[in-house]
């Protein structure tokens, strides 16, 4: 049975970052172009802030 790390192997260490003042269209935007379900926000210091996944946009955040 594979593992996480197997995974991560075969993955790359690419991540994709967003800034806490980034608005729900750029995640968005960065999401699709990327093919990504998610992106780690971090501040001006590469500090974890947390994650914002597709989920939280389609079941939290009401586009006007």
């Amino acid at each position: 049975m594979r593992t996480a790390k197997d995974i991560l192997q075969h993955k790359g260490p690419q991540f994709n970052f967003i800034r806490p003042e980034a608005t729900v269209l750029e995640a968005i935007t960065i999401m699709k172009s990327e093919n990504i379900s998610y992106l780690i926000v971090r501040d001006n210091e590469n500090r974890y802030l947390g994650i914002i996944s597709e989920r939280d946009y389609t079941h939290k955040v009401i586009l006007a």
